[in-house]
């Protein structure tokens, strides 16, 4: 690791300077990023050559003698000492939890957001939200309290929380480390939870409703032979026997002879539905997803977005176009689309053009990189990026509107088919039995 200079302005706008130990200049960015601070210049101390503008279009600074450097950052003008040393970045062991919700991770990142935007420090930050947050959460939140007070960062910690923060959350996160705008960052996680949740609720409505109605299926056919059973013994007895006990007797067989079906179907309905919604099913239900002919361009868009979105906030950090298509990608919420992107970005040069990268993606609109191709033409490629979030956003506003109702009467539809057979069954079935039985009677 190496020491570098930097230049930067804390959360209340009062200049800083000093040394920062790190792997490398995006990472000393990173690590000032995570801690609050909005990046000027970061300087090599050891080379000859200007240093490396954090910013696009940042003028150009002469090197000039520095002092050896320290061990640790230096304080800001104001009394309060930071530790930002950056961490190598190494493979963690990923704990495992049950899943969180979407509501969850909405209420942890808006109020991330507000102690952002406050200029609270994020050490102090994570500790009031210990007792705020929901209880699955309050692990990461400790964890990532510890870690920012030994120069870690917040992605690297829930990072090891697969099953708490899904991947788009990673890399938007590791997008706001790097640029430094983590409170706009923050704020956009929980805009896209929000949405998430909402719509989730809509359907989750709709999956308690078929699951009410293919576990009551065994019941109500138990009932229907039973109840035929129940008026056949009393056509027998000449209705002598008694109502209710008869009717009931009656069901209870029935259902006592059905237990062999009824168990193992109902078994693996269930047990297909628990199964679907499990962390190793999540790329398939994203896949899946893009092919619903409601819910996938409403997905596609939602993709595009924040991969525009995220492009434009690195971007302006001066960031190689490799590397920022490469963060970008990873803050993608459909693993189908962000795996596709990131496969485009494996297979970038370093002097690639950002336009040519987009342009042989083949997963972004082809007028997108139109765009982007004029930005770098006018030397204003941010603001290209800027224009295109912007429309792609309001796409998904949108699409996302209409995409409850729409599935919901699709939803209705099927249901109401599923409905009507089930009802064919029983009543043919309830008929159909009755009239054989009264003519083997006669």
């Amino acid at each position: 690791m190496r020491f570098y200079q930097y230049k930067a302005t804390d959360q209340h706008g009062q200049p800083a300077q000093g040394t920062i130990r790190a792997e490398s200049i995006d990472a000393a960015k990173a690590a000032l990023a995570s801690a609050g601070y909005r990046v000027a210049s970061v300087l090599d101390p050891a080379a000859a050559s200007a240093p490396v503008p954090a910013a696009v279009g940042a003028s150009k600074v002469a090197a000039r003698p520095m002092s050896p450097p320290v061990s640790r950052v230096a304080e800001a003008p104001r009394p309060m000492v930071v530790n930002t040393i950056a961490q190598t970045a190494r493979p963690l062991d990923e704990i495992k939890t049950r899943q969180s919700k979407d509501k969850d991770v909405f209420f942890l990142f808006t109020q991330l957001a507000q102690y952002y935007r406050a200029g609270i420090t994020m050490h102090t930050a994570m500790g009031d939200l210990v007792h705020k947050v929901a209880p699955i959460l309050r692990d990461s939140v400790t964890e990532a309290q510890k870690a920012l007070m030994e120069g870690g960062r917040i992605s690297q910690v829930f990072a090891r929380y697969p099953y708490l923060y899904s991947p788009d959350v990673i890399g938007a996160l590791k997008a706001g480390e790097l640029s430094g705008h983590m409170a706009d960052v923050c704020e956009k996680i929980a805009d896209q939870k929000m949405t998430s949740w909402a719509i989730h609720r809509k359907l989750y409505v709709n999956v308690i409703t078929l699951c009410s109605l293919v576990g009551g299926f065994p019941i109500l056919y138990s009932i229907m032979n039973g109840s035929l059973k129940s008026i056949l013994d009393q056509d027998k007895s000449n209705g002598q026997l008694p109502v209710i006990p008869t009717l009931l007797k009656g069901i209870g067989t029935i259902f006592y002879l059905n237990l062999p079906w009824i168990i193992p179907v109902l078994v693996a309905f269930f047990g297909f539905i628990a199964y679907w919604q499990t962390m190793k099913m999540r790329p398939k239900r994203h896949q899946l997803a893009l092919l619903f002919p409601i819910l996938g361009p409403r997905a596609k868009v939602e993709s595009m977005a924040r991969f525009s979105w995220t492009m434009g906030l690195v971007s302006k950090g001066g960031v190689a176009p490799q590397e920022t298509f490469r963060i970008a990608a990873e803050s993608v919420p459909n693993l189908t689309v962000r795996d596709q992107l990131l496969a485009a970005a494996a297979g970038m040069h370093e002097s690639e053009r950002l336009s040519t990268a987009l342009h042989r993606s083949g997963v972004v609109p082809i007028e997108y990189a139109h765009i982007v191709e004029t930005g770098e033409l006018t030397g204003d490629v941010p603001r290209a990026l800027d224009d295109i979030a912007r429309a792609t956003d309001a796409d998904f506003r949108g699409r996302d509107i209409t995409a409850a109702v729409a599935t919901q009467r699709i939803f209705l539809c099927l249901l109401a088919i599923v409905v009507v057979i089930v009802l064919g069954v029983l009543y043919r079935g309830f008929y159909g039995g009755l009239i054989t039985g009264l003519t083997q009677d006669s």
